[in-house]
């Protein structure tokens, strides 16, 4: 399997999230066509500013045009962050790096008075040299209100 290939399923994903982001339903096949599912110039817009958000590369705007497909989106993103094997070792070779960056934060009600809020932030980045750093924060903070 080539490195563009391996790293086709996790930009799928990331792919998969933006158009449910924006479409407000994830695509039933990454052969969908975000069109077809009732998509649009302002959320193709909204779709490539994600995208250029989460993976901290340009996407114009009509990528989304010219690929309206999860494959096909994922596999043009993949030839940014990546080449075919320039330097003979059997893989793909990853040309400046790439950054993917994911943040989510849930609030869950413990009781009628309390809550919790978590936080996750998660920074992955592959440098030209294929080396990967992953920083992660977690930030919890529990809420309790008293009636007196």
């Amino acid at each position: 399997m080539s490195g563009e290939d391996a790293a086709r399923p996790w930009l799928e994903r990331i792919v998969t999230a933006a158009w449910h982001e924006a479409l407000g339903v994830p695509p039933a096949s990454v052969d969908d066509d975000f069109f077809a599912l009732g998509g649009h110039s302002l959320l193709a817009g909204e779709v490539a500013a994600r995208l250029e958000q989460v993976l901290d590369v340009e996407i114009p705007l009509t990528m989304v045009f010219d690929h309206p497909t999860v494959a096909a989106q994922a596999a043009w993103i993949g030839t940014l962050v990546r080449t075919a094997d320039g330097d003979g070792d059997g893989d793909a070779d990853v040309k400046g790096g790439v950054h993917v960056h994911v943040a989510v934060a849930v609030k869950v009600h413990a009781h009628a008075h309390a809550f919790v809020n978590v936080v996750v932030v998660v920074d992955v980045y592959v440098d030209g040299d294929g080396n990967v750093d992953v920083d992660a924060t977690f930030v919890v903070r529990v809420s309790v209100s008293v009636s007196v």
